[in-house]
């Protein structure tokens, strides 16, 4: 009786854990009040010349929109995957605040809100990310350091085949970054997502 007792209570929690978000303190409101706008966009790696588009093409190898495989067999890219050396430290791509961090490996991920210009809410999220070293509530900038790409270890573990950071650019994150993996149709994509190489090509410096 007392044994199967504690099973079932065994088994709950493992439900509950299960079915449970792996993100910390989601915060979808899109107040962008207090930060500064946004006067410039980095690449996400440090690099030479990083606040130049060409720093994002010669990174970039599987582009947004694109059936995938993943997850949700089927679904439609939600960003772009930006090449990198293993362990290689990921930055924000410009000045924002912390909006949620994921923890599901391989997945685990940052989401930072941007201001811009004329004051809308933009978002950013980082996929793919070991160590990460932010909380949400958290102000970055474009020189601080959200956590590495996988080392050798983790890279077997993730079977990803290249170490990369999936980078996306958001109108909102209101589905908590789900259609990131639901998305089946370009219009279902688009209802949450930009097209981060074309937004970027249009952001950033060029040669």
């Amino acid at each position: 009786m007392n044994y199967n007792f504690h099973l079932m209570i065994a088994l709950i929690c493992l439900i509950v854990a299960a079915l449970s978000p792996n993100v910390a303190a989601f915060d979808h409101t899109d107040d962008v009040s207090g930060l500064p706008a946004i006067s410039r966009f980095y690449s996400p790696f440090i690099e030479q010349d990083r606040s130049r588009f060409a720093s994002i093409a010669r990174r970039t190898f599987s582009r947004f929109g694109v059936p995938r495989v993943s997850s949700v067999k089927g679904h439609c890219h939600s960003g772009i995957d930006l090449r990198g050396k293993m362990s290689e430290h990921v930055y924000a791509v410009a000045p924002g605040r912390v909006a949620a961090v994921y923890w599901s490996f391989p997945n685990r991920a940052v989401a930072i809100v941007h201001r811009m210009p004329d004051n809308t809410p933009i978002y950013s999220a980082y996929v793919h990310v070991q160590n990460i070293s932010v909380e949400p509530g958290d102000v970055v900038n474009e020189n601080t350091p959200l956590g590495r790409l996988f080392n050798q270890k983790e890279m077997q573990r993730s079977r990803l085949g290249t170490p990369h950071v999936h980078l996306e650019i958001r109108k909102n994150m209101k589905d908590e970054g789900q259609s990131s993996y639901t998305a089946m149709t370009m219009s279902a994509l688009e209802e949450y997502c930009i097209d981060p190489f074309a937004f970027l090509q249009r952001q950033m410096r060029r040669p």
